[in-house]
């Protein structure tokens, strides 16, 4: 979000957002494209722990992400993608109240310098059958090469009675 647009510029440019985020986990997750998306092969990858299938997840609006399967466990390893990395900071209020946060929060809005998109990289890891399918249980998020977000997952239950692991079989 810009500092200084207005609301329905801001709002449409989340619901932007929103799809292409939703659309790179449907790909990362499902191996699917999302509504009013593509998928292309991107060619292959070398990395010095192996190669990987590039697919290219598109849209209207041009490429939306780059997955990369491992090509000998045909397992989703790391997803490429820009967007725009949310700055966090820590606010500590004063015991003189309200009006401190009301002008930090004011100042950080005026002051704040526009944001640009920035290479994203997600990957997936520690992968954990549930009922027989094999899904990530980590995640992690990296904004150039400082780790940005983690995502640890407990436990993954799959609410389909009839998505099992012989669904994904390759048929004659």
């Amino acid at each position: 979000m810009r500092p200084g647009g207005n609301e329905q510029q801001n709002s449409e440019e989340q619901v932007k957002r929103l799809r292409a985020e939703f659309a790179r986990y449907m790909l990362a997750l499902f191996l699917i494209p999302s509504p009013n998306s593509s998928i292309e092969f991107g060619g292959e990858a070398e990395a010095p722990d192996g190669r990987a299938d590039v697919l290219v997840l598109k849209n209207g609006n041009g490429v939306v992400a780059r997955l990369f399967i491992d090509q000998k466990t045909h397992r989703p390893l790391m997803m490429t993608y820009r967007d725009f990395a949310m700055r966090m900071k820590t606010l500590t209020p004063t015991a003189s109240g309200r009006g401190d946060i009301d002008k930090i929060v004011k100042d950080a809005q005026s002051n704040a310098p526009m944001r640009e998109e920035t290479d994203m990289q997600m990957r997936f890891s520690d992968y954990k059958a549930e009922k027989g399918i094999l899904l990530p249980h980590l995640i992690s998020i990296t904004v150039g090469d400082k780790p940005y977000e983690e995502w640890e997952l407990k436990s993954v239950k799959v609410n389909s009675p009839d998505l099992t692991a012989k669904k994904f079989e390759k048929g004659d």
